[in-house]
C-alpha cells in the first residue's frame, strides 16, 4: 500500500502521524513495505517540548529549509521480503524486520558505504544482511508509550569508496511522547507519536596515504 506522508525534522526528536486512533506501534500498520511512500521536508527549528501524554505540537507556521523530498521503498532481493530499502535523491538505506524487530543494516550515498553487523560490503542481500549481531535496533512491534530500546552496533564501510571506515557505537529510542501534530496539510491535527532517538558512536578512517598498495 502507498502511503504518503509528511514528516517534519526536528534534530534526532520525530514525530510521525499514526494511521489509526490508537497510539501505539505495530508491524501490520507501522513498519516499512515495498510500495510505500515518504515526503520529507525540513523546517526551521522549534522545540518540541517536553515527554508526556496528551500533548499538541503545532507545527503548521513554521518555515520550510529544505524542499521536499521523496522515499520509495522497495526489495532489493525479490526472495527477500524481510529486506528493503528506503531510496532518497542521493542515498539508499537497508532495514531488516526480524521477527518483531527492524534493524538497521546499512546505508549507501555518494561518497560512502557502510554495512552494520561487521558485514561484508559486497551485494545486499541473502546470507550478507542474515546476522542480526551489531546491527542497529530501530524499532521493535509492539512499541508503546514508556518502552525503551537500547543496541549496540558496529559496522565496516568505505569512504571514497576506496579508504576504510569503521564505527562502533550505541542506542536508545524512548518512545516519550504522544498527541495530535498540526502542519499545513492538517490544521486540525493528526494523532502522533514521538520516539526520541539517541546515538553515541565513534567512527575511524585509516587514512589513503597510509594504505597499503599493491
Amino acid at each position: 500500500m502507498t502511503q504518503k506522508i509528511p514528516i517534519f525534522l526536528l534534530a534526532t526528536i520525530f514525530a510521525l502521524p499514526l494511521s489509526s486512533q490508537i497510539l501505539r506501534l505495530t508491524s501490520e500498520e507501522n513498519a516499512f513495505t515495498a510500495g510505500d511512500l515518504v515526503v520529507k521536508q525540513q523546517v526551521e527549528y522549534k522545540d518540541a517540548g517536553t515527554y508526556g501524554r496528551g500533548k499538541t505540537w503545532d507545527f503548521s507556521f513554521l518555515q520550510p529549509i529544505n524542499e521536499e523530498y521523496e522515499v520509495n521503498y522497495f526489495y532489493p532481493d525479490s526472495t527477500d521480503f524481510s529486506l528493503i530499502c528506503g531510496q532518497e535523491p542521493d542515498a539508499r538505506y537497508y532495514f531488516r524486520l526480524r521477527n518483531d524487530s527492524l534493524f538497521s543494516v546499512g546505508f549507501e550515498n555518494n561518497t560512502s558505504i557502510m554495512r552494520y553487523g561487521m558485514l561484508e560490503l559486497g551485494s545486499v542481500s541473502g546470507a550478507e544482511l542474515g546476522s542480526m549481531s551489531g546491527a542497529e535496533l530501530k524499532l521493535k512491534f509492539p512499541l508503546s508509550y514508556g518502552d525503551t530500546l537500547r543496541s549496540i552496533f558496529e559496522g565496516r564501510g568505505q569512504y571514497g569508496r576506496r579508504v576504510p571506515m569503521y564505527v562502533k557505537g550505541y542506542t536508545r529510542v524512548v518512545y516519550d511522547a504522544d498527541g495530535t501534530l498540526k502542519i499545513p496539510d492538517f490544521p486540525n491535527g493528526v494523532p502522533t507519536y514521538r520516539t526520541h532517538t539517541r546515538r553515541y558512536y565513534t567512527q575511524a578512517t585509516r587514512d589513503s596515504l597510509q594504505m597499503k598498495i599493491g
